[in-house]
């Protein structure tokens, strides 16, 4: 751990020495450091540097680390969990270009944390040592037409269903092909691969037995916009899960509202026939306050199984979501039997901080169907729960800092109180969860 957190200084020392990108058409960092595009960018540097005479062939270099102390007190509502630890990760890419047809990106990565005295230990989310992130080639048949093949992250629509998990330490990434048609009204995705499962210390490696293929269709129009969405499942052929879904976008004047619903239905691992639904929304209306900025209330659902016994399988199966922006920033509930509210607010106390607070109570969808955690496992088992329904109530507190475009520094606290479920189902200790990050990008 020592060793990484020297190693991540300097590289961050390093990226500090390159001189600041400021140039008009620079664009904005992005997660997904692949969807940046410099190829309007004038400047010659680190960012677009020649590789030829022509400037035809060139490389965009970046990066980024980030650091996160987690300080947590009654984990899983148990007062034996109690624990502090810190977690890095660095990454490094190179986004080479051969013309307007041709690319070539490579993404290369570090994640590590201290010693976690918590359930699980070091886990896969927190740890994986020396990582090929991403590596694919992109080609395009036609100016609107582009072939992707080989190691790469997805993140599709608000990424209630397929993220890359920013928020863990070692993120996720798929093998596989991808195909992007941009039309003049619609842009659509169709993709098939293979989950990379983080192996810790050891080569990560693509698993047959996790097998992910999609078609996602995203319109362009404004101020209404819709996806639609096929995703399909696979777990060694035991489990086929189909999700079909939909997502809407809307603005008004100083309203929006995003929407998604999807229907999932297929085989799962039990042979039983799947029957399940999720939806999850967001309204919010812009204040034109000094102080506070916006207003939001929100709802989401997973759907739980009635009779778990019975020839049908209702749960709802969350994929690879991104909850934590969601279903509370705690990270202990899934979108798994969950009925869940939320009403907050977002707040500039100054230009360079942003404020958000929020308050949510969850609930079961059906109280014969267990409580399932962020992660998809049982966190407490439906019989445990002697019929209660209210899971717990979360409140949420964040303030985010930008020194500039390159460093941002975040800080958060978090309040999860036991509900009567998780009361009658054992240990109920409220939980409390803080935390510090500073991330660079370069």
């Amino acid at each position: 751990m020592k060793k990484l957190l020297v190693a991540s200084v300097v590289l961050g020392l390093a990226g500090l020495g390159f001189s600041a990108v400021s140039h008009a058409k620079a664009p904005k960092w992005k997660f997904l450091r692949w969807s940046e595009d410099w190829s309007k960018y004038e400047v010659e540097n680190y960012k677009k540097a020649k590789l030829s005479e022509d400037g035809e062939v060139w490389v965009s270099l970046g990066g980024h680390m980030r650091y996160r102390g987690e300080s947590w007190t009654n984990f899983g509502f148990n007062k034996k969990n109690d624990d502090v630890f810190h977690v890095v990760r660095a990454t490094g890419h190179a986004d080479f270009h051969f013309g307007k047809k041709a690319r070539v990106f490579v993404e290369l990565k570090t994640a590590n944390a201290s010693d976690r005295d918590l359930p699980g230990g070091r886990r896969p989310l927190d740890v994986d040592t020396f990582a090929l992130q991403q590596a694919f080639v992109d080609y395009k048949l036609k100016p609107n037409l582009r072939l992707r093949i080989g190691r790469q992250s997805f993140s599709f629509g608000k990424q209630r269903l397929i993220s890359p998990l920013p928020w863990g330490n070692s993120l996720r990434t798929w093998d596989g092909v991808r195909l992007d048609y941009k039309g003049d009204n619609w842009t659509t995705t169709a993709f098939a691969s293979q989950f990379a499962p983080v192996r810790l210390y050891e080569v990560n490696k693509a698993s047959e037995n996790h097998k992910l293929n999609g078609l996602y269709l995203a319109s362009k129009k404004s101020p209404f916009t819709k996806d639609f969405y096929l995703y399909h499942a696979s777990d060694n052929g035991d489990m086929n899960l189909y999700t079909l879904g939909s997502l809407m976008n809307w603005k008004r004047d100083a309203w929006n509202l995003n929407l998604e619903l999807a229907l999932q239905m297929g085989d799962s691992a039990g042979d039983k026939d799947v029957s399940a639904a999720m939806m999850g929304t967001e309204l919010g209306f812009n204040v034109n306050g000094s102080f506070i900025k916006k207003l939001f209330v929100g709802l989401d659902y997973g759907s739980g199984d009635g009779n778990p016994g019975d020839g049908d399988h209702e749960t709802f199966n969350q994929l690879y979501p991104l909850g934590h922006a969601y279903l509370g920033f705690a990270d202990h509930i899934g979108r798994m039997n969950v009925r869940a509210v939320t009403v907050g607010m977002i707040a500039k106390p100054s230009a360079q901080a942003t404020l958000r607070l929020a308050l949510q109570s969850f609930y079961k969808d059906n109280k014969n169907d267990n409580i399932y955690n962020a992660g998809g496992g049982i966190l407490r088992p439906a019989a445990a729960s002697k019929g209660e329904r209210h899971i717990a109530n979360e409140l949420d507190l964040t303030l985010v800092y930008a020194l500039n475009k390159d460093l941002k520094f975040l800080f958060g606290a978090s309040y999860l109180s036991s509900g009567d479920a998780i009361e009658a189902s054992g240990v109920d200790e409220d939980v409390k969860f803080a935390y510090w990050q500073a991330n660079y990008m370069f």
